[in-house]
């Protein structure tokens, strides 16, 4: 994740089961487990740079699934899907 200016950034993971998000491998949101479309947030201090991200979503199978990430740049207003631009691929999985 390349993060443009620093600043304090939320992260939104609205998922039917479990959805983890890290940030410099440091766990930022836990919304495990078996259950209904749950919205989970969290804000974070985020230098100007490169950051690792890892996303993970899994389903549980059930009649629903959904899974939903966006953040909350500095200086916006609404919540949006992260945008192609700050996301760069180091190569691993």
């Amino acid at each position: 994740l390349n993060i443009p200016e620093e600043g304090v950034y939320s992260f939104t993971m609205t998922s039917d089961d479990g959805s983890w998000l890290r940030l410099d491998d440091a766990l930022i949101i836990d919304n495990g487990g078996q259950h209904g479309m749950v919205e989970k947030a969290q804000r974070v201090l985020l230098a100007r740079g490169l950051h690792r991200l890892d996303v993970r979503y899994t389903n549980s199978g059930g009649g629903a699934s959904g899974f939903l990430f966006q953040w909350l740049p500095p200086h916006a207003r609404d919540r949006e899907a992260l945008p192609a631009s700050v996301l760069v691929h180091d190569g691993r999985d």
